[in-house]
């Protein structure tokens, strides 16, 4: 039993840490490094070259796509990243997900209204 609790409570830690470390690795600016459809990673187009992502401590998000601004929320619940579209987006979204999240690089997918899903690669803004 004893062995069993010493188990339980390490995995408690480690989530909490995890956690911990995914708030704090997000609040940062993002800046759009490049992009993915159907399979092929392509340069970033012009209206997309200065595209960025910023999240805040209070659980907030800010920044362009295609030079189109989005907003909305982010949360954290199991070690895992969650957004929700603001409705002062302009860029027109279906869905939007955090996909990895490590200190030097962020991953967010998409699906636009045509159904077409991009994935976004972000490194941290200089």
């Amino acid at each position: 039993m004893k062995k069993f609790t010493t188990l339980l409570f390490l995995i408690v830690v480690t989530v909490c840490s995890f956690a911990q470390s995914a708030s704090k690795n997000i609040s940062k600016k993002w800046s759009l490094h490049e992009l993915e459809e159907f399979g092929d990673k392509f340069a970033l187009a012009e209206n997309q070259k200065n595209d960025w992502i910023t999240f805040t401590a209070d659980n907030k998000y800010t920044g362009t796509l295609s030079s189109e601004a989005i907003e909305g929320t982010w949360s954290e619940k199991g070690g895992k990243i969650y957004l929700s579209k603001g409705a002062a987006s302009v860029f027109k979204i279906n869905w939007i997900k955090v996909i990895t999240l490590e200190s030097n690089s962020l991953v967010i997918t998409y699906q636009s209204e045509d159904l077409i899903k991009t994935t976004l690669y972000y490194i941290p803004a200089e």
